[in-house]
């Protein structure tokens, strides 16, 4: 019933009133000492508190969370989330090979259980490729396979969260290329993602970075709007 009650007011972008029920799931399933019920509590809080901006909280509950999981069986799918989880997390710190390692461990855990979890795979895929792009602004033929491959799955889960950190991660390397036209192009494909999705803290994010393109194609009174219309998300937000 609780987690419930949190799924629905985050479908609503709800997240601040949602977190109190994820907290009381929390507190439920540590006072019950199960592992099946305190690790999918312990993620699903920490994906409430990273879309609230809060990364350092929101990376403390994973660390818990996988120093659980590892010593539980049939953990696969959760891990592979919480890889995926943790990798952006560092992204967002500038940990970048940190986050190489997190995608890496993901993607050889996905691979050597052959479920295919299309969902995390795609987004440990993208993460790499930003990552390592971050890391060495060389576009490596690695780096543009990951890219192919990350596309070609989101395209066909057809996920509107996962489109927006695909191509979120997609508009940020094709910033650190140069190529501001298809920066552009992922980056508002990416806003819209996570204007339906009503995660504030993405449209944040990604508002920056498109007032960062706009300056950098010398289109100076649009990245003034998109710096205001990010002020007032951050307000809205906090």
């Amino acid at each position: 019933m609780l987690v419930h009650q949190a799924f629905l007011r985050e479908l609503q972008g709800a997240y601040t009133p949602a977190l109190s029920y994820r907290e009381e799931a929390l507190e439920l399933a540590r006072h019950i000492g199960d592992p099946e019920q305190l690790v999918p509590a312990l993620i699903d809080i920490a994906c409430n508190i990273e879309r609230q901006g809060d990364y350092d909280r929101a990376e403390s509950y994973l660390q818990e969370c996988l120093s659980i999981a590892e010593h539980v069986a049939g953990q696969e799918t959760r891990l592979c989330r919480m890889f995926a989880c943790l990798s952006y997390l560092a992204i967002k710190r500038g940990e970048y090979p940190q986050a190489i390692s997190y995608c890496q461990q993901g993607i050889a855990l996905d691979e050597s259980t052959q479920r295919n979890y299309k969902t995390y795979h795609c987004l440990l895929l993208s993460y790499q490729a930003l990552a390592q792009t971050l890391h060495s602004p060389i576009i490596s033929e690695q780096v543009r396979a990951d890219m192919q491959q990350a596309l070609e799955l989101a395209s066909s889960l057809n996920d509107q969260e996962i489109m927006l950190k695909v191509f979120g991660s997609f508009g940020e390397i094709a910033t650190l290329q140069g190529d501001h036209e298809r920066a552009r192009m992922y980056a508002e494909q990416a806003l819209a993602c996570a204007r339906q999705f009503q995660s504030k803290s993405e449209e944040v994010w990604l508002l920056s970075l498109l007032s960062e393109i706009s300056i950098k194609q010398g289109e100076y009174q649009l990245a003034e709007t998109l710096l205001h219309t990010e002020a007032n998300c951050c307000v809205f937000n906090y």
